[in-house]
């Protein structure tokens, strides 16, 4: 089911993006000094290369090229154009409104796996304002420049 909604996903896709900046990331509950929010993104392209999808993603602080394996990774995901995204790096520490637990890179590579390519960190995104089944996406991070 997973690699049929990517196909989907990957056909209407390549590189329609909206020009409405990102919104800022969500706000918590409740007000915890050891939070760490995630960054919000979103689409600028998608690129191939073999087996590789490389998504780059951006804000105003800089541009991600992600990068994840498409052939054999379920939860290589192609984001949808205009829409935000919340980038979990191994720093983010996050508590969703009225849920129990904090959301951090590690939580949610337990629940999808993660890249282990030597010296690559990983990097997930989410969509932002909902918590929609199947939209899990797990990268490692190939670049990111600060603008």
């Amino acid at each position: 089911m997973w690699k049929s909604t990517v196909a989907l996903l990957s056909l209407g896709l390549l590189l329609s993006c909206s020009s409405t900046p990102p919104k800022p990331a969500p706000t918590s509950e409740p007000a915890d000094p050891s939070l760490v929010p995630p960054e919000t993104v979103r689409l600028e392209k998608v690129t191939f290369y073999g087996a590789v999808k490389n998504v780059t993603v951006s804000n105003a602080k800089g541009t991600y090229i992600l990068g994840c394996n498409n052939s054999d990774f379920e939860y290589c995901l192609t984001p949808t154009p205009g829409k935000d995204y919340l980038l979990f790096n191994k720093t983010t520490k996050w508590k969703f409104s009225g849920a129990k637990d904090y959301t951090t890179l590690d939580f949610l590579q337990s629940v999808s796996g993660k890249y282990t390519k030597k010296n690559k960190e990983n990097i997930a995104l989410l969509p932002s304002g909902g918590n929609e089944v199947g939209t899990l996406g797990m990268y490692w991070l190939v670049s990111w420049n600060k603008k």
